[in-house]
C-alpha cells in the first residue's frame, strides 16, 4: 500500500477515529497529517461482502472497523476505477472512509496523487475542494448524470475538462477545475450504493441494546443515526422517550432537530406535553416555536402544560415575544381554572406595556 494524501471530514470526529487511523496507515501517510497520537484506541476490523452490479469490478469489499463495544467507529471502500471522458481515462485509487453513522468521513489515497484532463497533479487547493465537495451530501451533482457536466458551447471534438469553460459554468461550484467527471465520479460513489449498503447493515444491526449504546456514546452523530432509525422503527419511541427529549437541546443543529420532530409528533401524550413545557427554556429558540406551534394545533392542550408555560414567563425564562403564542393555547374551558387565572390576573398590572395589553385582550377586556 502506497503512501497518500489523507483527508477527514469535521476536525471535532479526529479525536474518536485518529488512533485507529494509525493502525491501518502508513507513516508516510501519517505525516502528511499531524493526527494526534491515540494509540490507546483499540477495534475490531470486519469485513462485509460487496458486490454490486455496476461497481462490482472496481470497488472491493466493505470494511468495518468496531470499538470494544461493538460500536462501528468507520466503514471503509477501496476503489480503484478507471475515470474516462472521450477516449482517455487517469486512474483513481483511493479508499474512502464513511462514519459510523454511514456519512462521509474522508478519504486517503493509496497510489500516485489524482490527476486532471491536463495530466498535471491535484494540488493542495484541488484536494481541499474535493473535500469539500464530497462533503456535501446535499450537492446539485446528486441529480446529474456525467451528460449533464458538459457546456453546451462546446465545440465539435473538444475534450471535457481540457480547457476552462469546457464544462458548464453554473456546475462549476460543484466541481474540481480540470477534474469533473473524476469530481463527479468520486461524489456519486461516496453517496451511491456502497453507502447504501452501509446503512442496510447498520438498519439490520439495530435492536434496544444497540440504541443504548449509541445513545450513551458521546460522538453526535452515533446519536444522529439512532434517532433516524426510531423515526423508522417507532416501536422503539417508548423505550427512549428521555433520550430522545434529552436530545432536543443538543448543541449540534442537525441532532436537535432529528430528536425535535419525532418529540413533536408525540404531543398529543400528556407526559410528553408537560416533560416538554417543564424544559422549555432550555431549548434553542427554533425548538420553542416549533413546541408551542405544535401544541396550538392540537384538539387538547393539558391544564398543567398551559400553567407550566406561564410559570416560565413569570420566572423570566420565557421570551415576551412568545407570551402571545401561550395565550393561544387557553381556551374558554381554562380561562377560569385557578391555576391559569392567577397568573392572567398578575400578568395584568405587569411592568411591560405590551404584556399588560396582551392579557386584557385575552381576557377580552
Amino acid at each position: 500500500m502506497g503512501a497518500g494524501r489523507v483527508l477527514f471530514r469535521s476536525p471535532f470526529r479526529l479525536n474518536a477515529v485518529a488512533g485507529i487511523l494509525y493502525l491501518m496507515m502508513p507513516m508516510a501517510a501519517i505525516a502528511q497529517k499531524s493526527l494526534p497520537d491515540f494509540f490507546s484506541i483499540h477495534g475490531k476490523l470486519v469485513t462485509h461482502r460487496y458486490s454490486h452490479t455496476s461497481d462490482s469490478i472496481q470497488e472491493g469489499d466493505i470494511v468495518e472497523l468496531r470499538d470494544e463495544k461493538g460500536i462501528p467507529v468507520w466503514f471503509a471502500q477501496d476503489v480503484h476505477r478507471n475515470v474516462c471522458a472521450t477516449g482517455e481515462c487517469r486512474k483513481v485509487d483511493l479508499r474512502i472512509y464513511w462514519d459510523g453513522a454511514g456519512q462521509y468521513l474522508g478519504f486517503k489515497e493509496l497510489g500516485g496523487p489524482l490527476t486532471k484532463a491536463d495530466h498535471t497533479h491535484f494540488d493542495k487547493d484541488d484536494y481541499e475542494t474535493l473535500h469539500r465537495i464530497l462533503s456535501d451530501s446535499a450537492s446539485v451533482l446528486k441529480s446529474t448524470t456525467p451528460d449533464d457536466l458538459l457546456s453546451e458551447r462546446q465545440s465539435p471534438g473538444e475534450k471535457p475538462d481540457a480547457i476552462s469553460g469546457a464544462t458548464r459554468s453554473d456546475l462549476a461550484d460543484y466541481l474540481v477545475r480540470q477534474a469533473a467527471f473524476t469530481t463527479h465520479t468520486l461524489w456519486h460513489i461516496v453517496y451511491g450504493p456502497t453507502r447504501s449498503a452501509i446503512l442496510k447493515i447498520l438498519d439490520e444491526r439495530g435492536n434496544e441494546t444497540y440504541l443504548k449504546l449509541l445513545f450513551a456514546h458521546g460522538d453526535v452523530n452515533r446519536k444522529w443515526w439512532a434517532l433516524g432509525f426510531i423515526a423508522n422503527h417507532p416501536g422503539y419511541r417508548k423505550a427512549f422517550l428521555e433520550d430522545i427529549i434529552g436530545l432536543t437541546k443538543e448543541a449540534h443543529e442537525h441532532v436537535s432537530r432529528r430528536a425535535m420532530k419525532l418529540v413533536v409528533s408525540d404531543l398529543n401524550q400528556p407526559a410528553v406535553q408537560t416533560r416538554m413545557a417543564a424544559m422549555v427554556d432550555e431549548l434553542p429558540d427554533l425548538h420553542k416555536f416549533d413546541l408551542l406551534w405544535k401544541l396550538a394545533e392540537l384538539n387538547e392542550v393539558e391544564v398543567e402544560t398551559v400553567r407550566l408555560l406561564l410559570e416560565k414567563f413569570d420566572q423570566q425564562k420565557l421570551e415576551v415575544r412568545l407570551l402571545g403564542y401561550v395565550y393561544d393555547l387557553i381556551g374558554a374551558d381554562k380561562i377560569k381554572m385557578p391555576s391559569i387565572e392567577r397568573y392572567l390576573k398578575k400578568f395584568l398590572v405587569h411592568d411591560n406595556l405590551y404584556v399588560r395589553t396582551l392579557t386584557r385582550r385575552r381576557l377580552g377586556m
